[in-house]
């Protein structure tokens, strides 16, 4: 985007019509300097990579040739699909099941070919947005790299120590803005600020309704893009017309070679994974890849495997069909049970995030969905491997403190530079100012320890007044930026003019 749309964004978002190509610019999926043609082209090569990544690991489940480790990665993926924003229309329904199957595709292919990065709870969260906007799954893949190089930081778990510093960001923040309140904070165990990590991690996905979420995404995509415009430090090859622009895997070679005696259609797998850990997995993969387990004759996975599972094989050949693929199934076994008892509104649960603890440093948990009541209808064996990976991955409060406490000041004096500041999203720090403001005597009168702060957002959650939190946000983004003597108009410091 020209610097002058991406202001024209942060102040009125983007008409609906022009999302599909306006994300797409303002996440940097195309080099800058490109010509619609060569966006045209670069668009049709990418979607056949994206395709040809998908099938190879795929072919690789079917194989049996997937370790334990990635096994759990789709695992935990399936398990998450089959509910984030479940209730939106796009993906309500038995017809409009396939379009859960892409969002699964879409997260596993990013998560198989970034092990480093692998998966963490809320990372679904992200891609929805984007393929409920881009509508076909590769664009929406695209668009999802392109995110993840700047938040992967949220979820990587030898990257914590970022998530860690947008706290200690929004908690400096408060103290220069609002210095009462963070006292009150300060006073009531609060001043970690632990109960902000959702806010911060998804980027307040989880806290406004869809609608107001998508308004929220491409304002603070536009600020991003200011800000890199500003900081004049960008390095990446954003006018790069390079074969290697927005590289799609971190790692090809993960899959160790195809053994003459596999046999696609019978796998024995690892000692004690059951039918059960792969049967939300085949109910999303689709009926070409359905893994039956050697030696198993659990009439669940037969039925699952023969019957229940109707679903176009998006082929690299048939990639742009213009019939989408059919996808039903009978949720089997975890997805069953999991989905009708993870939510009475997921996106709002603030569940498990509250865990034992005497002081005020543990009481937070990231606990993105709980799953207390889920685990039971999944085998012992991905209950414990998918806490496992939780614990390695999830940014979990034990975790982050090993990058320091937020430090409990009493004064202010200079905030960061924009392009520091947040990790160079600093808007999102305003917004969640802005969130807390926008209840300040409510939280000052009701809130006495550090549930209650959960549980007062827990009630809010989805109810918030986009308009209202936009306007204080912006009036003390700006007056920032001014301090900074930096301004948005134009898009040029005002140290350089």
């Amino acid at each position: 985007f020209h610097s002058r749309t991406s202001w024209s964004v942060y102040y009125g978002g983007l008409d609906p019509s022009l999302r599909k190509v306006g994300w797409r610019l303002l996440l940097s999926v195309f080099p800058a300097d490109t010509t619609g043609q060569e966006r045209i082209s670069l668009l049709e090569s990418k979607t056949r990579q994206y395709a040809s990544l998908r099938q190879a690991w795929k072919l690789a489940y079917a194989q049996g040739r997937l370790s334990e480790e990635q096994l759990a990665t789709l695992a935990s993926v399936s398990i998450d699909v089959v509910r984030t924003d479940w209730t939106n229309p796009y993906y309500l329904g038995e017809e409009n099941r396939f379009r859960v199957c892409q969002l699964f595709d879409l997260l596993a292919t990013y998560c198989i070919y970034h092990p480093n990065v692998g998966y963490s709870q809320g990372m679904s969260d992200l891609a929805s947005p984007l393929l409920v906007i881009q509508s076909e799954e590769a664009p929406a893949y695209l668009c999802f790299c392109s995110l993840m190089k700047r938040v992967k930081s949220n979820f990587h778990s030898s990257e914590q120590s970022g998530l860690m510093t947008k706290i200690r960001h929004l908690h400096d923040l408060l103290v220069y803005t609002d210095p009462h309140l963070a006292h009150f904070l300060r006073m009531h165990g609060l001043s970690d600020m632990f109960f902000t990590q959702r806010w911060l991690m998804l980027e307040l996905k989880r806290e406004f309704c869809f609608p107001d979420c998508l308004r929220l995404f491409e304002i603070q995509w536009a600020t991003v893009a200011m800000v890199r415009a500003l900081s004049q430090t960008e390095n990446h090859v954003s006018n790069s017309k390079s074969e290697g622009y927005l590289v799609l895997a971190e790692q090809t070679h993960v899959f160790p070679p195809i053994f003459s005696h596999t046999s696609p259609t019978s796998v024995a797998y690892p000692s004690g994974y059951t039918s059960r850990d792969v049967s939300l997995i085949n109910s999303l993969i689709g009926s070409p890849y359905v893994v039956r387990l050697s030696g198993s004759s659990r009439p669940v996975l037969s039925r699952l495997a023969s019957d229940d599972i109707s679903r176009c094989d998006p082929s690299p050949d048939n990639f742009h069909s213009n019939s989408p693929p059919v996808c039903s199934a009978a949720n089997p076994g975890a997805a069953d049970d999991d989905a009708s008892s993870s939510h009475s509104d997921s996106d709002s649960s603030f569940a498990g995030l509250l865990r034992p603890a005497t002081s005020s440093n543990n009481v937070f948990a990231l606990g993105l969905d709980s799953l207390s009541s889920n685990d039971g209808s999944l085998s012992k064996t991905q209950c414990v491997r998918r806490r496992a990976h939780r614990v390695e991955h999830a940014p979990a409060v034990s975790d982050l403190t090993r990058y320091g406490s937020v430090r409990s000041i009493k004064s202010v004096t200079r905030l960061p530079a924009p392009d520091q500041f947040g990790q160079g999203n600093p808007f999102l720090l305003f917004l969640c100012l802005s969130l807390l403001l926008e209840y300040r005597e409510d939280l000052l009168a009701s809130v006495n320890e550090a549930s209650d702060m959960i549980a007062f957002y827990q009630r809010k959650s989805k109810q918030h007044n986009l308009s209202r939190v936009l306007t204080r946000a912006r009036a003390h983004f700006s007056a920032y930026l001014a301090e900074q003597k930096w301004t948005l108009d134009g898009c040029v410091p005002s140290r350089f003019l």
